[in-house]
């Protein structure tokens, strides 16, 4: 079998060797996929592949130990497979079960979908386009995506800070992100079992805890924040408003709305301190463990004093 050294070519060359080399590779049956087992990976020792104008699929159980680089077209990487770092411009990126990246995974103009048991080395960064992280995925770095939602699945986890830029990013069951999870124009939802080692921030959205725990701070501004029974902050809990600016970002959710609103169900525990704007609706439950309300006329009042 030919072993190249490098691939600058074609789709249909790029595309054809690769497949040449997941037919020798022991496929597994119908329905959820099963971890590697040992002896069902094909080697490729290379400095990587890379294709310009043209996709990249990679098969199953396939070992590439350089890059996989494209320039307009997608990367396709099959499962219990292992690679370098993943690179696309222009072209959504997709992982099968089960595969290892040993470095990060970045793309432009392009999404990014892990498949249940991915290992990521590094970090993984869209700029334009949504992260969509499965069941048990671990990134050993940060996630961030520019113009578009991070979702991490049941299990999921992020050793370092999950980040957004006009999008949304939802925490599915029992998912971990062992630093900040933060979002610019977009709301950050937590289902029950997430976690969270630092903060929960959101600007110009809400966020929404249902059972799950945050270990820093949740703060917020111009959104609202639901705590959820059975979800615990050790930090505080702060929506402040800007003084400046208030109206428009007002109407900026939906003109018939109202202020903001902080909503604290039975069975929430606050073990910090609970920091609200002057013009926020606090709804707090009977059976809720929470502190004293501290009101401030705005944020800018609220980060004098802390100086």
């Amino acid at each position: 079998m030919m072993r190249p050294n490098a691939f600058t070519h074609s789709r249909a060359t790029v595309t054809c060797a690769l497949i040449a080399l997941a037919w020798l590779v022991p496929t597994p049956g119908e329905g959820q996929a099963t971890p590697p087992s040992e002896g069902a990976r094909i080697s490729v020792d290379s400095r990587g592949l890379e294709s310009r104008n043209g996709p990249i699929q990679v098969g199953d159980g396939v070992i590439v130990s350089g890059s996989i680089s494209a320039r307009n077209g997608a990367i396709s990487i099959g499962e219990r497979s292992e690679v370098g770092t993943v690179d696309s411009r222009n072209g959504r990126i997709s992982i099968g079960s089960y595969t290892t990246v040993l470095g990060g995974i970045s793309t432009r103009n392009g999404t990014i979908v892990l498949e249940r048991g991915v290992t990521v080395g590094g970090d993984v960064v869209s700029r334009i386009g949504r992260i969509n992280l499965g069941e048990e995925v671990e990134i050993e770095g940060s996630v961030e995506s520019r113009n578009g939602a991070v979702t991490l699945g049941s299990g999921a986890r992020v050793d370092r800070n999950v980040e957004t830029r006009n999008g949304t990013i939802t925490m599915g069951a029992r998912a971990r992100v062992d630093q900040d999870v933060e979002t610019r124009n977009g709301t950050v939802t937590l289902e029950p079992g997430a976690w969270v080692g630092g903060s929960a921030i959101s600007r110009n959205g809400s966020i929404r805890l249902d059972g799950a725990h945050v270990a820093g701070d949740i703060d917020v501004r111009n959104g609202d924040i639901h705590l959820a029974s059975g979800s615990r902050v050790d930090g505080n809990v702060i929506l402040l408003l800007p003084r400046e600016g208030w109206l428009s970002s007002l109407f900026s959710f939906d003109s018939d709305r109202g202020s903001p609103v902080i909503r604290i169900d039975a069975g929430t525990q606050i073990h910090g301190r609970l920091i609200v704007d002057e013009r926020v609706t606090l709804e707090i439950a009977p059976g809720a463990i929470v502190p004293e309300p501290e009101v401030f006329s705005g944020r800018e009042e609220w980060e004098g004093r802390r100086r």
